[in-house]
């Protein structure tokens, strides 16, 4: 049974990715560049929970796959910002975020971090 109402872990790091970081520990996604919060905030404001199924089919099967019925909104967000991350996608992650919902991405574009526009 996972802690944390299901959200996993990286193991290999030896610390779970949904406990805050600790004193002087970065947070997951701030040595990228990436401000993973507002990439958050764009995933739930530019996707229904439907929507967010259906993108994720269509543009990421493997997260897709990974999604259970149970699962709520943000535990799938959770899931999908977590694997782009973690395999270097962030940038195809927007990209296909901008080309599904521009205007929501509009919103958001200015706080993202990095070179997004």
């Amino acid at each position: 049974m996972a802690v944390g109402g299901g959200v996993q872990g990286d193991v290999t790091a030896g610390r779970p990715d949904h406990l805050p970081p600790e004193e002087g520990e970065p947070a997951v996604g701030t040595e990228t560049g990436w401000n993973t919060a507002v990439v958050r905030d764009l995933l739930s404001a530019a996707f229904s929970d439907e929507e967010l199924v259906t993108f994720c089919f269509d543009c990421f099967p493997a997260v897709y796959q990974d999604l259970g019925s149970g699962m709520g909104k943000g535990q799938k967000v959770q899931r999908l910002l977590d694997y782009c991350l973690r395999r270097g996608q962030m940038e195809e992650l927007l990209a296909r975020v901008r080309a599904c919902n521009p205007a929501q991405y509009a919103r958001f574009a200015a706080q993202l971090g990095d070179d997004v526009e």
